[in-house]
């Protein structure tokens, strides 16, 4: 019987070994989001770090310096699908000790980053991570001594935010207070200028609130960004999720169709000139 690390872990590093460049750095993630499975097997996961590792570099120390191993975690839900608490945690018979040697372990930790930023203060776009922090607290890691002390990467695996106001992809903001409220929501499926929430295909001089508020975000994340992040946490690295109206530079196929575009030509500048 096959298991994750056979369909997925090995061949995604035997895939990275062949695709090694000079100066390439890999943060490799022996999961994203499935953040129970690593609180409950801590040890499993540990264990997994130096032979993944060993299969990217692939008989060549010289790669090691390169290559980190770490975790990808959602935001928040450390303890499943409901927020954690110190009674679940307790009653839940986790192998506190193990889990905590595991992120010692580990080289960085990624987290899945939705913050409700608001542009008149730009220390909003620590909300993921310090929710992320919060539940850690209950397994007796603290993410500021990790990052700032530690010296573990910190990294934003999944960012940006959808424009949506529920679950099922289907109710796009139509206010600032709605795209703040829930940026981890968005519209699913192909462009279509009915559901667009950022009003892109818009003529550039009908700016909506939301397009608005998108401008301030970008604006917000890559000065945040440019500053390591801050005040609480240093941030190294940040990768936007580009699907459906989280897409805003239009690199998914769905998000271009023949109504219309994702593609907002000033973020696209914003992002080009941060990186």
């Amino acid at each position: 019987m096959q298991c994750w690390t056979d369909i997925m872990l090995v061949p995604l590093a035997q895939a990275m070994n062949s695709a090694m460049a000079d100066n390439l750095t890999v943060w490799f993630a022996l999961q994203g989001e499935m953040t129970a499975m690593v609180m409950h097997y801590p040890q499993e996961h540990q264990r997994l770090m130096p032979y993944i590792k060993s299969l990217v570099i692939k008989g060549d120390p010289s790669l090691a310096p390169r290559v980190r191993m770490g975790l990808s975690n959602n935001g928040n839900k450390l303890c499943g699908m409901d927020i954690c608490t110190k009674d679940a945690v307790a009653s839940s018979g986790y192998n506190l000790p193990a889990i905590r040697t595991m992120f010692q372990a580990t080289d960085f930790l990624g987290i899945s980053c939705y913050s409700r930023f608001k542009p008149d203060d730009i220390s909003t776009m620590e909300d993921s991570a310090k929710q992320h922090d919060t539940e850690l607290q209950l397994f007796g890691i603290d993410l500021a001594t990790l990052v700032n002390v530690q010296g573990k990467e910190f990294i934003l695996s999944e960012y940006g935010v959808g424009g949506g106001l529920n679950g099922d992809g289907n109710k796009p903001a139509q206010t600032t207070e709605d795209a703040i409220s829930m940026p981890y929501y968005g519209i699913s499926g192909p462009y279509t200028r009915h559901y667009d929430p950022w009003h892109s295909s818009l003529p550039s001089t009908i700016i909506s609130q939301t397009r608005l508020y998108l401008l301030d975000w970008y604006k917000g994340a890559t000065l945040w960004l440019s500053r390591k992040g801050g005040p609480t946490y240093r941030v190294d690295a940040a990768f936007l999720w580009a699907l459906n109206s989280w897409d805003h530079l239009a690199i998914h196929p769905t998000s271009t169709t023949k109504e219309g575009t994702y593609l907002d030509p000033d973020v696209a500048q914003i992002v080009t000139e941060h990186n």
